[in-house]
């Protein structure tokens, strides 16, 4: 999962890759991860997006995309619902103290 956080498969096609079907995997990730494979995968590009914003001088609009998000709006949605703050706000926070 963390090698196609730009390009994130379906759940369908992480449980062929896995030799499994959706139910299985579903439950796996459910008593294991306590989430769905789309809520850890999410979760796993939003924390890389978040390194990056720290990390690298990209715009916000070109780690959405590297990150696998359709576009910024949708990534600064995920962003801010998970870390409680606009990537841009993070962003210049973080960097105003160093």
């Amino acid at each position: 999962m963390s090698q196609k956080l730009q390009d994130p498969d379906t759940t369908q096609r992480l449980a062929e890759m896995l030799g499994s079907n959706v139910r299985q995997l579903n439950r796996a990730f459910a008593q294991h991860a306590k989430a769905s494979p789309q809520e850890v995968w999410r979760d796993m590009r939003l924390q890389h997006a978040r390194w990056r914003l720290l990390n690298s001088k990209r715009t916000v609009t070109q780690i959405a995309f590297e990150c696998g998000f359709a576009d910024s709006s949708h990534f600064s949605r995920w962003f801010k619902t998970r870390y409680g703050e606009t990537p841009r706000k993070y962003r210049a926070k973080r960097l105003a103290f160093d």
